[in-house]
């Protein structure tokens, strides 16, 4: 009894025809790679056979639009990555040069650091990680710490040949020996450091795993090169530097060590004598770490796992009160979508009324002027204005830049039955509203409604000899929900479905129904619905939701203002509800029920369960510790 779904599309103003399509009908093709597939390839070969087929098979009077490709978005931040990639090399090459104030050393380092870089690319591929975003930055993280064994060897190597006075092989291999053991031990510490992040569980294990994997096969790499081509590099051809060159590199060493010396005697002999300016060093050091650590607590500084990142798209999610005729609903969306279009920002909006829009997860970066996370905040604002009064709800929904979560803020309310369940995540629901940090408050409950059930009287249905399944296929044919065949084209693979459908104006009316004929194959002839049967009106029921066999409902919100963290909001609502003496609104005691690392030990009383972006906080920050605690004792 209701229209069907629609999708609709819209330009907005930052496209280059604002006006080129205005709620005009649309059908979304949304495609995914498959596991192992380079994703920016697939996406350019998809772009370039659309374009092939404009013309023939896409007609010339059907536009043609690309609304989210997450190919080109994911080569701008590789592409971007890499060239940070080059610009960390560059900073340890002209930092390694200004030490050593030579070039001949810098470019031995220089030229170490993409030798490891290809072994480790070449470990990746064999390890079966893709070279993407984190495994990107893995490597950018190893670049500061890969050089430190290159830097030792061609030190010590040129310490040797000052001693014996001239520049040979034996001397060289013989300086690489003598380092040998501190530099294997000091890159095995490194690994040692790295190694336990691979523990981490959760969301957030998958992600992290790149970076102790790959720093780890970066810094075992590094310490081969530095034992076999650096020490190659520095002996051979244009890289062997002269005598007179080191003792010169040797006098202004020795200068730089004079000065560093005297620079330490100054500040560290006074607190070494002076018991009075040790003690006044001391509660200076441990009052900056008071005062960095107060950083927090005073708020000034917010707490949140997962940044508030720039993507190129984010969502507007309308829940209208149960029991809203659909075209009440795609008039609030196409009243929303024609706000939207007009922010600057904004270069096209679609609109699924009835229908699942197409699965997405994005965690690239648009460069915009405003981000979309400020996009995002000024949509929240205008589309607040528009639905007033409506009582309708609704969420802006960003891509997360890490793992996706239910919300930003969760709460899992468990109980002894589900009337006690619904009532506290209802009374929950309306504290989450008062909180000053929360937005777009919502829960996971179906208000009550009311259907229409037509209750078939077996015994008259069975007299005529029609089935159940007779009655239901003709009311789906009435209401357009059967499919009667299928009409085959020339041109495309899916065929065309057939299928009729009453008037609205006949359907949306139940006594009407009740006219509709059913063949009864006893008397071939037509009995009406009315005679087989009652409509009878009922309230739907409420929606199970279950989470490791245990029944719960969910209250949701994101995060906003200032405090832009999920703690914040949380802490916020354990507050109101002390405002509240530790009461619901219905009277459930809850403040000293509330659980943050994990469900309550039993149903038997009311409770909630702090999840969503917590849990991958808690569990991320958890699996550091524990890793950071294996690390020491590696090392």
């Amino acid at each position: 009894m209701r229209p069907p779904p629609r999708s609709e599309r819209y330009t907005g103003a930052a496209a280059e025809d604002p006006d080129l399509a205005v709620s005009v009908p649309a059908v979304t093709i949304a495609i995914a790679k498959k596991k192992g597939t380079n994703g920016v390839e697939v996406a350019e070969a998809i772009l370039s056979r659309v374009d092939s087929l404009k013309g023939r098979l896409i007609p010339n009077d059907v536009q043609v639009s690309v609304t989210r490709n997450y190919g080109q978005t994911a080569q701008q931040k590789v592409n971007d990555l890499i060239f940070k990639l080059f610009i960390a090399t560059m900073f340890v090459f002209f930092l390694v040069w200004i030490a050593f104030r030579a070039l001949k050393p810098a470019f031995v380092v220089l030229f170490v650091v993409p030798v490891v870089l290809l072994f480790t690319i070449l470990c990746a591929m064999l390890l079966d990680f893709t070279i993407d975003r984190v495994s990107l930055f893995a490597l950018i993280f190893s670049i500061g710490i890969l050089v430190d064994d290159a830097i030792v060897v061609v030190e010590n190597i040129y310490r040797r040949w000052l001693e014996e006075g001239k520049t040979d092989m034996a001397t060289a291999v013989d300086a690489v020996r003598e380092v040998g053991n501190p530099t294997i031990l000091a890159t095995l510490t490194v690994i040692g450091a790295l190694l336990p992040m691979g523990a981490v569980t959760g969301m957030m294990g998958p992600y992290m795993l790149p970076i102790p994997v790959l720093g780890s096969v970066a810094m075992g790499i590094s310490l081969f090169a530095a034992f076999v081509f650096t020490p190659w590099f520095a002996i051979h051809g244009m890289f062997r530097p002269s005598m007179e060159y080191l003792k010169s590199a040797e006098k202004r060493e020795h200068a730089e060590a004079e000065w560093l010396e005297r620079l330490y005697r100054r500040i560290l002999i006074p607190m070494i004598t002076h018991r009075a300016k040790a003690r006044l060093f001391k509660l200076a050091m441990w009052g900056t770490l008071i005062l960095m650590c107060s950083f927090f607590y005073f708020k000034w500084v917010a707490v949140k796992m997962l940044p508030l990142d720039n993507k190129p798209e984010f969502t507007v999610v309308l829940d209208m009160p149960e029991g809203t005729p659909l075209a009440d609903t795609g008039n609030v969306a196409h009243t929303i979508a024609e706000r939207l279009r007009q922010m600057p920002e904004v270069t096209a909006a679609q609109i699924y009324v009835g229908t699942a829009r197409p699965f997405d997860f994005n965690g690239m970066v648009r460069h915009y002027y405003r981000s979309s996370h400020e996009i995002a905040v000024d949509a929240r604002a205008q589309v607040t204005e528009l639905v007033e009064g409506t009582r309708a709800r609704f969420a802006v929904v960003e891509m997360p830049p890490g793992p996706p979560v239910l919300q930003s803020v969760v709460a899992e309310v468990h109980g002894p039955d589900p009337e006690t369940r619904r009532q506290v995540a209802k009374d929950l629901t309306e504290v989450f509203a008062q909180t000053e940090s929360l937005r777009d408050v919502d829960n996971y409950m179906r208000e009550p409604y009311d259907y229409w059930h037509f209750e078939v009287d077996k015994e008259k249905a069975q007299r005529r000899g029609i089935s159940v399944e007779a009655i239901n296929r003709e009311l789906a044919m009435a209401l357009g929900g059967f499919v009667l065949g299928d009409v085959k084209q020339r041109a495309g693979h899916e065929p065309v479905n057939i299928v009729i459908q009453v008037p609205i104006a006949e359907r949306s009316q139940v006594n009407r129904l009740g006219d509709i004929l059913v063949q009864s194959p006893m008397s071939g002839g037509g009995v009406p619905l009315s005679e087989l049967g009652t409509f009878q009106r009922r309230t739907e029921s409420h929606i199970i939701y279950n989470k490791d066999l245990r029944p719960v409902e969910y209250v949701v919100a994101d995060v906003g203002g200032r405090l832009a963290a999920p703690i914040y909001g949380m802490l916020q609502v354990e507050d109101k509800l002390a405002e509240l003496g530790c009461e619901t609104p219905d009277g459930v005691i809850l403040c000293d029920h509330i659980y943050y690392t994990g469900p309550p030990p039993d149903d038997s009383y009311s409770a909630i369960e702090w999840a969503g972006e917590w849990t991958v906080t808690y569990e991320t920050f958890r699996d550091m510790g524990i890793a950071f605690g294996a690390a020491l004792v590696l090392i």
